[in-house]
């Protein structure tokens, strides 16, 4: 045995590595490996699922944002129609107002003009009746009798002057 070495003892000693070592594999390594293993699968299948549900989440938003650009659109077509059919009727309205105002202010000028003849009328009965009474009262006698006087000198003055046919002629076209 030169340097005195027992290969036995070395034999010995590799025999009792290689048992620690297979004990430790089975009872430490392989275990924890397992464990470290179904760990790291376990965070490769969430983080796969986070990721499916980001993709899904983010599907779900463009879904979203598309559906809110259409309703934005539709309520844009909305309020245009609604501005539109507002805007007609406030036409309508206003033409109406006008045509109301139009039928007011004829129904008032013709109740002014009716108001305005009947009070010419009244004013004419009353300057009538007013110059007849001062007549009456200057020459104290009736207006009819004044009238009837009048009556016959005009007969007389155009029979004198020949002009009674002419106006009988005209009188009866």
């Amino acid at each position: 045995m030169p340097l005195n070495i027992d290969f036995l003892q070395v034999l010995l000693h590799l025999f009792n590595f290689v048992i620690l070592s297979a004990g430790l594999y089975l009872l430490l390594y392989k275990p924890v490996k397992g464990f470290m293993d179904r760990r790291e699968a376990a965070y490769a299948q969430k983080a796969q699922e986070a990721e499916e549900r980001i993709a899904e989440a983010m599907e779900l938003r463009r879904t979203y944002e598309e559906q809110l650009a259409g309703l934005e659109k539709e309520m844009d077509e909305s309020r245009r129609s609604l501005r539109m059919a507002l805007e007609a009727e406030r036409q309508e309205e206003l033409e109406k107002a006008r045509e109301k105002a139009e039928q007011i202010v004829k129904k008032a000028a013709a109740e002014a003009r009716l108001e305005h003849e009947r009070m010419m009328i009244d004013v004419n009965r009353q300057t009538g009746e007013l110059a007849e009474e001062a007549t009456k009262r200057l020459l104290g006698r009736s207006t009819s009798d004044l009238f009837d006087d009048f009556l016959d000198l005009s007969e007389e003055a155009i029979a004198a002057e020949g002009l009674y046919d002419s106006m009988e002629a005209r009188a009866y076209e």
